[in-house]
């Protein structure tokens, strides 16, 4: 579970960190400063609902099945701004980002209270935490070295997409824990 988050976190931190920068870049999309301001309000908004309702689903149906869904969005995102050229293209990245990376947050959370309960959840939160801080911190250093090197941000951006891929493949084949008390 701490890997899932892990490599789909990875992402998160890089494209936090670069998103303007490749939005701007005449290597990436473009754009001027004013119209790639507009994407990371977008991306907020689109987040913000979707935690809200990443939550109800989260409830209403399985996990393991939405949260891959979840990963897969935001996959799906990436690749499409490895290869945006327009701004309408940016705008579908920053719905598909907003809204996978918004829903999944909630539902993975509650997939972890799902799988250790209450009782010791927080420090089941910060074991989990610690991994996915460290991506999150590493990431936008390692995806500037690779822009510096090759003067592109398309291949890092393929390889978080695949990250995101492998973690919707670890959340659809993990067990939960209390399963195998009963074995």
């Amino acid at each position: 579970m701490a890997l899932a988050h892990l490599f789909a976190n990875i992402s998160v931190g890089a494209i936090s960190a670069h998103l303007f920068l490749y939005l701007t870049d005449e290597n990436g999309v473009g754009m001027d400063i004013i119209t790639a301001g507009t994407i990371l309000p977008i991306i907020s908004i689109l987040q913000f609902f979707g935690q809200l309702s990443g939550g109800i689903l989260g409830d209403i149906f399985n996990k393991k099945i939405i949260i891959p869904i979840f990963f897969l969005v935001q996959a799906i995102a990436i690749i499409i701004l490895a290869y945006a050229n327009s701004y309408s293209i940016v705008i579908l990245f920053s719905i598909l980002w907003g809204v996978g990376f918004g829903m999944r947050t909630p539902a993975f959370h509650a997939l972890r209270g799902d799988f250790f309960g209450g009782k010791f959840y927080g420090t089941i939160l910060g074991i989990n935490a610690f991994p996915m801080g460290i991506g999150m911190m590493i990431s936008p250093v390692i995806v500037g070295y690779i822009y510096d090197k090759y003067d592109t941000y398309y291949y890092s951006l393929i390889v978080m997409a695949a990250l995101c891929i492998i973690s919707c493949i670890l959340i659809s084949v993990i067990k939960n824990p209390k399963n195998y008390e009963k074995n």
